[in-house]
């Protein structure tokens, strides 16, 4: 007795898949990939300050030179970039006016003091001195680097991010009483940035606060 024939299945069609218009993806990320990239790239602490700094040296405030220290802080920033470190903790306003404020009286007085070398044609006495900063920040060390640097006089020729040292230029150490003088400028300038822009911890890790009462120490 012959066994029926078991019918051949019929193979499952597979489906196609149906097109769909991908011209539009590229569109839509190209502002996205646009905005991610100004963003890795421009900080706005660094605007900020290259702003700052910039009004500083121009001769007047005016919408002109507004748009002209945008565009340069922006260009800046896109030609040369900076690896991303740790921003600012905070921003004490009263507290960034005075560093602001105490840097520009800095470059008045230092610019009279070397023209006065100038006039009185004597050779200065110049050292190159090192400072121990009390925070080993590459932000910090570089806003005190370039803000230093800034000041008539003054130049920093070689820094260590990992241990906070610095080594300056000192054009006249006589003029400004003497090597000891010179590195408490500068740990006054750290000072200064680290009460506008650091957070309590940071301020009681370097001694500005004391940790048994917060909100006291020396200012």
């Amino acid at each position: 007795m012959t066994q029926p024939s078991q019918p051949t299945p019929t193979p499952t069609p597979i489906p196609t898949p149906t097109s769909t218009d991908t011209t539009q993806a590229p569109q839509v990320a190209l502002p996205r990939r646009i905005w991610r990239f100004l963003r890795y790239r421009i900080s706005w602490q660094i605007s900020i300050l290259l702003m700052a700094a910039w009004l500083i040296l121009r001769p007047s405030i005016a919408p002109i030179e507004i748009a002209g220290g945008l565009l340069v802080t922006i260009g800046i920033q896109l030609a040369f970039p900076m690896p991303r470190t740790q921003g600012f903790a905070t921003l004490r306003p009263l507290r960034f006016l005075w560093v602001v404020a105490h840097f520009v009286f800095d470059l008045l007085v230092s610019s009279i003091q070397v023209a006065g070398i100038v006039l009185r044609q004597r050779p200065p006495t110049s050292a190159v001195i090192r400072v121990d900063l009390r925070y080993a920040s590459p932000l910090y060390m570089t806003i005190i680097s370039a803000m230093t640097t800034l000041v008539p006089g003054s130049v920093v020729v070689q820094a260590f991010t990992g241990i906070g040292r610095l080594y300056l230029h000192v054009l006249d150490v006589e003029g400004i009483s003497g090597v000891e003088e010179a590195k408490r400028a500068t740990l006054q300038l750290e000072k200064r940035l680290l009460w506008a822009f650091a957070s309590k911890e940071e301020l009681r890790q370097v001694g500005l606060i004391r940790s048994t009462h917060p909100e006291g120490g020396a200012q």
